[in-house]
């Protein structure tokens, strides 16, 4: 009997590696997981007709963030991000759970309250940061006009077609990542080079915060594209609306705390630049 208890759980214990080593190999893709449960009766935009090139392409599996898959065409001019819809979902053990109602509805609430901050942030991206973040075009709502289908392939280059009207989806911009670059400059003493990625970031931020728009995530380079003296944000999920009159330079510092802890400790000279950097601007003073 014993025996026969561990053959069981051995058995268990190999189905249960393989699935996660499954899991792994096609780093969490699945079509389930995309599929957008947002419906609307919106007409099509023009920008999709303005960008119907793009989505005549093949992309390519590039890699998963936080918040969404990502996929490159097949010219690497364009990213293609198909949000993990499924991350706003109560797992099915928290639903089997018996008697435990009231973790129930707090597991619900947690995952709605997501939900909204996150369809928030793609509609104040779609309205006032498109410049910003590289934003061509955004589909947070399923419709019944697009009639387009993409193929997309996943890690393990499986296709798919994805029909775009019943999909939550992001074109943007595909530019050089900041974070490589500015660390270059930093490697080979181009003070130049680094200042003038800085000044791009900080016009970046201000522009950001002048039209009322933070980020809940801590600024860095690292969430950064960089081209030809244009930073971009690339993730855009989490942008909230500033509810107070705090001041600009304030909130300005707040998002560059990260930042200038980690100049302070690497380049202690670009360090105290960017401070004056930003006494330049003529904004109040520092908090």
């Amino acid at each position: 009997m014993q025996r026969k208890i561990a053959v069981i759980l051995v058995l268990f214990f190999v189905v249960l590696s393989f699935g996660k080593l499954w899991h792994w190999t096609r780093d969490g893709f699945k079509v389930s997981r995309i599929s957008s449960k947002f419906i609307s009766n919106e007409e099509v935009s023009r920008e999709f007709y303005e960008n119907e090139a793009a989505f005549s392409q093949l992309y390519y599996y590039l890699g998963r963030g936080r918040q969404s898959y990502v996929f490159s065409s097949e010219d690497s001019r364009f990213v293609l991000k198909i949000p993990r819809l499924d991350r706003y979902e109560v797992p099915f053990w928290v639903k089997s759970i018996p008697f435990f109602e009231a973790y129930q509805r707090a597991v619900f609430i947690d995952k709605e309250k997501r939900s909204q901050q996150f369809m928030k942030s793609l509609e104040l991206t779609n309205e006032k940061l498109k410049e910003e973040t590289g934003t061509l075009y955004v589909h947070s709502l399923r419709t019944s006009g697009l009639n387009k289908k993409v193929k997309i392939f996943d890690r393990m280059k499986r296709s798919y077609l994805i029909d775009l009207d019943q999909t939550c989806f992001i074109l943007q911009e595909k530019k050089p990542l900041m974070w490589p670059i500015f660390k270059k400059h930093l490697k080979t003493q181009d003070q130049q080079g680094a200042k003038k990625m800085l000044r791009a970031f900080l016009a970046f931020l201000l522009s950001c915060e002048r039209k009322g728009i933070a980020n809940k995530d801590p600024t860095f380079l690292k969430n950064f594209s960089y081209e030809e003296g244009r930073v971009i944000q690339f993730d855009i999920g989490s942008f909230y609306e500033m509810g107070s009159e705090k001041p600009l330079r304030q909130a300005l510092f707040e998002r560059l705390a990260p930042l200038r802890s980690w100049l302070q400790e690497q380049d202690a000279e670009l360090f105290l630049w960017l401070d004056e950097e930003v006494n330049a601007m003529g904004l109040s003073k520092e908090p």
